[in-house]
């Protein structure tokens, strides 16, 4: 599996420009939303439900442009009170 490489900011370390590579499982773990469908995959529910509940307000979404996605806490929140 081939990584995604990020450079060092110059004021993040000093005298340095070293490429950091994350494994794909490394960068996902950094993100703080979901898609829709990721969460609902995680739900165990198919696209459509998981956008039927995200449309009824059931499962939480937040809006970025044009984007739909759930945030990793509030998933989480939901699935800690299930």
């Amino acid at each position: 599996m081939s990584g995604k490489k990020f450079s060092a900011a110059e004021g993040d370390n000093p005298g340095s420009n070293k490429e950091v590579t994350l494994s794909a499982r490394q960068a996902d773990s950094q993100r703080q939303t979901l898609s829709v469908e990721d969460a609902g995959e995680i739900l165990g529910l198919s696209r459509g439900a998981a956008y039927a509940r995200a449309k009824d307000g059931s499962l939480p979404t937040i809006r970025l442009g044009k984007r739909l996605l759930v945030p990793k806490a509030a998933l989480d929140k939901l699935l800690m009170s299930a």
